[in-house]
Parts: C-alpha cells; structure tokens; sequence
C-alpha cells in the first residue's frame, strides 16, 4: 500500500501567539454525552479493539474536532454506552 504524501507546511499556517482562534467546523458538542471515565487502572479492565486504517483515520480526526481534544478511549466508551442504553 503506497503511502501518501503529506501537505506541505508554508508560512500561511503560522499564527502569532495570542491571535489563533478555534475552528469553524466544530461538531454539535449537544449531541453527544459525557462518559464518565475512571481515573487509573484499578477498577477496570484493558480491551483491545482492532480497526482497519480508514476507521482508525476517522476516529482520530473525529476526536481532533472537539477543544479539548477527545481520546480514542473516550469516543469508543461514548459510543458504546449509547449502543448498550439503546439495546435494552
């Protein structure tokens, strides 16, 4: 599988300090609900989830969308108690 190139960074990315402002593409932050997520590892247990490269690629810029950032883990938690909540 070929690699892709990355974009070229020039000048017209820079911004001074102080003057950057938040994207304009921001997701409705309404929609989705906070998961809780334990602090530590003493009360939970590792799953390991295998996902193929465009899915990875999609979970990670979703995450990039949200100030601060979300994790991987907070996502996939979210996404799965709403999967759970709506199985009943």
């Amino acid at each position: 599988m070929a690699k892709s190139k990355a974009a070229p960074l020039n000048a017209g990315l820079l911004v001074r300090k102080g003057e950057a402002a938040p994207s304009s593409s921001e997701p409705d932050a309404s929609n989705t609900t906070e998961a809780p997520m334990p602090k530590g590892t003493k009360n939970t247990v590792a799953v390991t989830v295998r996902l193929d490269q465009e899915r990875y690629h999609r979970l990670v810029g979703y995450g990039t969308r949200f100030m601060p950032r979300r994790t991987n883990q907070e996502i996939l938690v979210a996404a799965l108690d709403a999967f759970l909540n709506n199985a009943k």
